[in-house]
């Protein structure tokens, strides 16, 4: 970083920390950044301007891919586009060379030097891929007070709170950003989100059939009215919305929001197992990129765990693997993640390490792939590795990545219960998440060992009934098999 670039975001960190609203408003005015209270980010190029405006709408609606494409268009447009390399430099990397862009850095001098409300955004969204989402929804709330009529700020806004795990608040501002937002559709899905999170089943609904009404044309909203009818047991209106959402393939939101996955979900919970699988590899023979092919194989894979073919379930994730390294594009759900789990569970678990190695451990935020590698020892039951990795995230843990502690937990819990150690699992597995599919599933095999009937069965129809299923996840397709051999 030049010493002009570091210096412009020291003036911008220096801003936040002393400079009243109204200061920063003025400061923002005479850089003239902004345009109706909108954000206007700084480019030489309106073709750049409108691919990153274009990618910002399509991330705020799950459409990750697309955005991800549209961020790099706009670079290669105008390589000094600081929000544009900021915005593709957050995205978690998928390989070494992403890792090695420095996107995120370059972006946020360049930012910080085209205006202050910029430098804010970048610092935000920084601080954002850091896990830092208090300071995150700092910032975003003071880049509000320059761009007050700017709702895709509002909608970062919220998820940043949400993240930071202050629910009642982020319910609070998105009914506030609603209200001044009417017509901007991003902001019906946190708010449906954390009113079902809070206990408000039916305004959830009614927010989510609201979000399908009010834009019809956007995939992600039927496929998010799907989802919210599918989790109260309206199965069949659940598959018209979701067949509703298909209609606009090839354009689809990533998963867990687009629809053919979900519909291969649906179908697998009513017990329709061919079915399934046939959507899943209608999904393969449609991919129009690698990331989808891989999606659409680790979806097939699971379907494969349920029906109890490990062979063929073990084959499609290395076909997968051979397609991209990542499912649907997302860098949470890396393909070689997927298969050290398979592997550790119905696999060759002497090749679980070799999968595990290639997971990125980035600068920024190793969480992860730290879980990743936590869980795989556990289910491989390499009891000194697992509690390796356990203590690691454990003691990397703070307020904002409760996560990590939680999955350190699970790990241990699944570790001992592969050594038979039921009495130290269930002790950990406590501590970890009750609504986690493969804690419940782990709790029920552990009470049966230790000849708690009456409580095995309680966790066994806890796993059995949840409406929830991630067809590409082993660990979770696997847990739900074995509670159907328990049952």
């Amino acid at each position: 970083m030049t010493r002009d670039c570091r210096s412009a975001v020291l003036l911008i960190v220096a801003l936040v920390a002393t400079a009243a609203p109204g200061a920063l408003a003025q400061g923002a005015q005479q850089q003239g950044s902004t345009s109706g209270a909108r954000l206007e980010p700084t480019t030489t190029s309106a073709a750049a301007k409108a691919e990153f405006l274009a990618g910002i709408d399509d991330w705020q609606v799950g459409a990750f891919t697309t955005a991800e494409k549209r961020f790099h268009r706009a670079i290669a447009l105008d390589s000094s586009f600081g929000l544009a390399h900021v915005f593709a430099g957050a995205i978690p990397p998928r390989s070494l060379e992403a890792l090695r862009s420095a996107h995120l850095d370059r972006g946020v001098a360049l930012a910080a030097r085209a205006s202050t409300v910029e430098g804010l955004i970048a610092l935000a969204w920084r601080e954002k891929a850091r896990n830092g989402f208090q300071r995150s929804a700092q910032l975003l709330h003071d880049a509000m007070q320059l761009l007050p009529d700017e709702p895709r700020l509002a909608h970062e806004y919220v998820w940043s709170v949400i993240l930071s795990s202050n629910w009642k608040s982020a319910l609070d501002s998105v009914r506030v950003f609603r209200k001044r937002f009417p017509s901007f559709p991003a902001l019906y899905a946190p708010h449906s989100l954390l009113l079902a999170a809070l206990g408000d089943s039916a305004e959830a609904l009614s927010v989510a059939e609201e979000y399908a009404r009010l834009a019809p044309q956007l995939p992600a909203s039927t496929a998010f009215y799907g989802r919210a009818l599918k989790l109260r047991g309206r199965f069949a209106e659940a598959e018209a919305q979701y067949r509703r959402s298909l209609s606009h393939a090839p354009a689809h939101p990533d998963y867990p929001a687009d629809a053919r996955s979900s519909l291969a979900e649906l179908s697998e919970l009513q017990g329709r197992t061919v079915e399934a699988r046939t959507i899943a590899m209608e999904g393969i023979a449609r991919a129009t990129d690698a990331a989808d092919s891989a999606l659409y194989m680790s979806v097939a894979a699971g379907t494969s765990i349920l029906a109890g073919d490990h062979r063929q379930a073990l084959s499609l994730l290395a076909s997968a693997r051979e397609k991209s390294g990542f499912t649907g594009n997302t860098s949470l759900l890396p393909v070689d993640g997927l298969l050290a789990v398979a592997n550790a569970i119905f696999g060759d678990r002497r090749v679980a390490p070799t999968h595990l190695a290639r997971l990125p451990l980035n600068a920024i935020d190793s969480s992860n792939a730290l879980i990743w590698h936590a869980v795989a020892y556990g289910y491989a039951g390499q009891l000194d590795s697992a509690l390796a990795y356990a203590d690691h995230l454990t003691r990397g843990a703070t307020p904002e990545t409760r996560s990590r502690t939680t999955w350190a937990h699970a790990a241990r819990g699944l570790a001992y219960r592969e050594k038979r150690q039921c009495a130290k699992a269930l002790d950990e597995l406590r501590q970890s998440d009750s609504t986690l599919v493969e804690v419940q599933a782990a709790r029920a095999d552990c009470e049966s060992q230790l000849g708690n009937g009456a409580a095995a069965m309680v966790w066994r129809d806890r796993v059995l009934a949840r409406r929830e299923l991630r067809l590409i996840h082993p660990g979770e397709m696997y847990a739900r098999a074995r509670m159907k051999q328990m049952k």
